[in-house]
């Protein structure tokens, strides 16, 4: 045993490795040009209490200690952490590398060179968790979603708001398309674009008219003029101030104004009226078109810019056995016209203008009160026709519908759901209309008749 005295130094080859203690510290100190290495087939650096720093084994591991616990251990894949690891700055891995997390390496986070990649690989979900979250662009200038905890998510496009959850449903910014790039409507309108060709938009901006538009080939323009979508005609649907317009659109080039041809309004006002744009003469001009199955034409209704035609397929070529020898007076006397009120109209009123004279002399079994009107009671409202069953029997032609029918009509509650059902009555019709060849026959029979008496 060697003892030494305060600052006593062993010096080793000429000074190269000094061992000594200066009164507080105790050195071992390497300072040629070699290093300074400590050899054994298991080193470890360890306290005068016994306690280990440092556990070092040949052919294996290497151990740092705290409190004689391991915290990093290498391994023959790399090292091995045990707790919290703490970063003054940053940690740096190369391309293709890959931070694994979880028992089974299920969340992994990588770089490969071209992308940034977070993937869950396990068999669970990849959450974020947060009371507001934001996806930014890199700088976090710009806004690509928003989610905030009990409110709305939103989806934006450069910073703009276009898409929100809300607690009633979704509410969408501008144009929603399914399978076509969206197209800019007018300040003030939203919609839905199905395809390349066909759009749902109306106005979700204050105004008294509240448009909403079902389009085919037409949209409400940036100036606010309806356009085309693309080159050929289309047809739409509007509806507002409680009127629906049916429309069909000549052909024009895409992005340009349309130009109606028919329409089709049905008011507010309880009025329907249908206007083709075209007619402008006394020349008729088809507007409706009847068709059987086969798309073959068996009516149509005309209009010129002073009458309107109803017609019925009439055409020779249409007909056979042609016969001008019937005996239509002998038909027509078979006929029962009648004197009727209908049950529905038992009690009518008809107010009175100012001016106007009525004589009561108590023919007509009606009565008048103060007010200024006259009401026609329980049979006197009478009007002239035919029995449509007894009309079958002579002219079946005329007459739809079977005698005593009757149908079963669904019954509604008061928040107009469907409660039940009613048998009713299933009525005839009559189309009177079809009377009149019975009529010219009957009197170019009586005219023959006549002459032949003169």
């Amino acid at each position: 045993m060697f003892i030494l005295q305060f600052e006593v130094q062993i010096r080793i080859t000429s000074s190269d490795l000094l061992i000594y203690h200066d009164a507080s510290n105790s050195y071992i100190d390497e300072q040629g040009t070699g290093d300074l290495l400590i050899r054994g087939t298991n080193v470890k650096l360890r306290s005068a209490g016994g306690e280990d720093f440092i556990v070092c084994t040949t052919n294996g591991s290497v151990q740092i200690r705290h409190d004689d616990a391991e915290k990093l251990v290498t391994t023959s894949g790399g090292v091995t952490i045990t707790g919290i690891v703490t970063l003054s700055s940053h940690l740096d891995m190369p391309d293709n590398a890959i931070i694994k997390l979880g028992t089974g390496d299920d969340l992994q986070i990588s770089h490969n060179g071209s992308n940034s990649i977070i993937a869950e690989v396990g068999t669970g979900d990849l959450q974020l968790r947060s009371s507001t979250i934001y996806l930014y662009n890199a700088d976090a200038s710009e806004t690509y979603l928003k989610a905030v905890d009990g409110g709305a998510v939103e989806l934006l496009f450069n910073n703009g708001k276009k898409f929100e959850t809300t607690n009633l449903g979704v509410q969408a910014t501008g144009t929603m398309a399914a399978g076509a790039t969206p197209i800019a409507v007018y300040s003030g309108y939203s919609g839905v674009q199905v395809g390349s060709n066909a759009m749902l938009y109306g106005q979700h901006a204050a105004g008294a008219d509240k448009n909403f538009w079902l389009s085919q080939n037409s949209y409400a323009g940036a100036d606010g003029a309806e356009k085309a979508i693309s080159t050929g005609a289309g047809s739409s649907i509007q509806m507002a101030s409680g009127a629906t317009v049916f429309r069909t659109n000549a052909s024009v080039n895409a992005g340009s104004n349309i130009t109606n041809k028919n329409t089709l309004i049905m008011d507010a006002g309880n009025v329907c009226s249908f206007r083709r744009y075209d007619v402008g003469s006394s020349q008729l001009e088809k507007i409706i078109r009847f068709t059987d199955g086969n798309n073959d034409e068996r009516g149509t209704i005309k209009i010129s810019t002073s009458a309107t035609q109803y017609n019925t397929s009439s055409d020779y070529r249409l007909k056979e056995n042609v016969d001008y020898s019937w005996d239509a007076t002998a038909r027509l006397k078979q006929l029962k016209p009648a004197r009727f009120n209908f049950i529905v109209d038992k009690d009518t009123t008809i107010e009175l203008e100012s001016g106007d004279n009525l004589i009561l002399d108590g023919t007509n079994g009606s009565s008048a009160n103060a007010g200024g009107s006259i009401i026609y009671e329980n049979g006197t409202n009478l009007v002239y026709g035919f029995i449509a069953h007894e009309a079958q029997a002579v002219v079946p032609e005329a007459v739809s519908g079977d005698k005593d029918a009757m149908m079963d009509r669904d019954t509604y509650d008061a928040s107009g759901n469907v409660d039940g059902t009613e048998n009713v009555i299933d009525p005839q019709g009559i189309d009177q209309s079809k009377l009149i060849p019975l009529l010219v026959k009957t009197i170019q029979e009586l005219e023959a008749r006549i002459t032949a008496l003169e």
